[in-house]
């Protein structure tokens, strides 16, 4: 009886090894197959870019941009840029709660805030003189990336790198001078200003990526913001007027594809490079050899157990529907916004956030927003110059055209013409805005709610 059960249990342990040996290869098969499957998923997205003729490198994407070519850059802009403070935290709060509503109203500045504006505008002397002397052709490039010296994500080794909080600053600060001098009545002052800071807006985000779109783009609204105020305190003529609608020429937003395609080879480049470099670039890692031999570590296994590759595939995929939508009209874009949020909800959101694809499409939706405030501030340009020759307001838009508007704008949400109200006093050029219903012209500043239906207007109140 011993004999049998010693056989029997004998038996059961070879089985139970077969069944564990016959798992194991199972196991390695399908993690070998799976490895596969993402090898070929990356090289045919990879495959794709190539055959589209889009650069896939760092090294492609900067022989697509070009380095600049405007020579070195100028020692003023240098001084410039180091002697910018930012403003202090109560003028901060003051302006993030009324640059807006002044904005749109038109009404003179408090005299508390002026204050807080002309001391801030005096501190920053010294920057002012600089910035004022910058040539319209500088546009430079700025890189927000740290690179943590690893030569495969470098952009144009060699080239001064500022801070993209010191450009929004010094923008900020010719903002805020422009405000001061239209509300003084210094027209020629406050038009030099915008000139200014509109010149500087056109360094930031020359170099395609999301950080120098994001940059960019939020400039680009403080720019409209100031424009609105000077507009309505300051009597410009006609050839103030010109300067200020060619200038605005530097902040068209029709950059979402190359910022795209840009920000894919930075984050391509980063998935071969050490994680010892990616984690000084996030701050995830000290600089101690343990750190470093831990993160090495961790490279190993994320590569290993095909994390890396699974990364790369969902990267390659999500950015794929990215650049192919960044042109989409307002209308397909929602269709495109609405497939990212149900492919989010079945993969780890985690994925969206590192690679910053949700960053992309949330600053795609701020894109058509600055596309309807250019646009209608372009309308307002026209309708001004018309003005001062014509001594009325136009009837229509469409009175403006051929001699001051090629065409009458047409509003990037609903893709219809812009809309256009006589007030008493003045007009109201105006965008539907997200929610694609005509409210008169109401901003969100006159709402109780600022997520409550509103348009994008740009009202003249003189």
């Amino acid at each position: 009886m011993q004999k049998d059960h010693e056989k029997t249990h004998s038996a059961k342990c070879r089985r139970r090894r077969r069944v564990f040996r016959t798992f194991l290869v199972v196991l390695f098969v399908a993690f070998v197959c799976l490895r596969i499957a993402l090898k070929v998923q990356i090289w045919r997205g990879l495959n794709a870019i190539k055959e589209k003729g889009e650069p896939l490198t760092v090294e492609e994407l900067n022989a697509r941009t070009g380095k600049n070519t405007n020579g070195p850059i100028p020692q003023s802009y240098r001084i410039a840029v180091a002697a910018c403070e930012s403003p202090a935290e109560e003028l901060r709060d003051a302006l993030s709660f009324r640059f807006g509503p002044l904005a749109h109203s038109g009404e003179p500045l408090p005299y508390e805030l002026r204050a807080a504006i002309a001391e801030y505008v005096n501190n920053n002397s010294k920057a002012l003189q600089h910035l004022d002397v910058v040539p319209p052709e500088a546009a430079l490039y700025f890189e927000s990336i740290d690179d943590c010296n690893d030569p495969a994500i470098t952009l144009h080794s060699g080239f001064v790198v500022y801070a993209p909080t010191a450009m929004q600053s010094a923008a900020t600060l010719l903002f805020l001078r422009a405000m001061l001098k239209a509300d003084e009545g210094d027209t020629c002052g406050a038009v030099n200003s915008l000139l200014s800071a509109l010149r500087v807006i056109q360094s930031l985000g020359t170099k395609p990526t999301l950080f120098g779109w994001m940059d960019k783009l939020g400039a680009s609204s403080g720019a409209i913001s100031t424009l609105r105020y000077v507009v309505n305190r300051a009597d410009l003529d006609a050839a103030q007027f010109q300067q200020i609608t060619e200038s605005l020429n530097c902040l068209d937003p029709a950059t979402t594809r190359a910022a795209f395609i840009g920000e894919r080879s930075l984050v391509l480049a980063r998935f071969d490079a050490h994680l010892e470099h990616l984690s000084c670039a996030y701050g995830l890692w000290g600089e101690s050899p343990a750190s470093r031999a831990l993160g090495q570590v961790i490279a190993f296994f994320y590569r290993q157990a095909g994390l890396r590759d699974m990364d790369e595939a969902f990267y390659l995929h999500a950015m794929a529907d990215a650049v192919d939508g960044a042109e989409l009209s307002f209308s397909g874009f929602q269709r495109l916004n609405k497939e990212l949020g149900d492919r989010a909800d079945s993969n780890s959101r985690v994925r969206f956030l590192i690679h910053n694809v949700y960053t992309g499409y949330y600053l795609r939706r701020s894109e058509f927003r600055l596309q309807a405030m250019l646009k209608t501030a372009q309308a307002v340009l026209a309708i001004e110059q018309y003005r001062r020759f014509a001594g009325t307001l136009p009837d229509a838009l469409d009175d403006l055209v051929p001699a001051y508007l090629g065409a009458v704008p047409s509003d990037p949400f609903d893709e219809k013409p812009l809309r256009y109200k006589k007030c008493n006093p003045g007009y109201i050029v105006y965008s539907v805005g997200e929610d694609l219903t005509n409210q008169g012209g109401i901003s969100q500043y006159e709402t109780e709610n600022k997520h409550d239906p509103h348009d994008w207007p740009f009202r003249v109140v003189k």
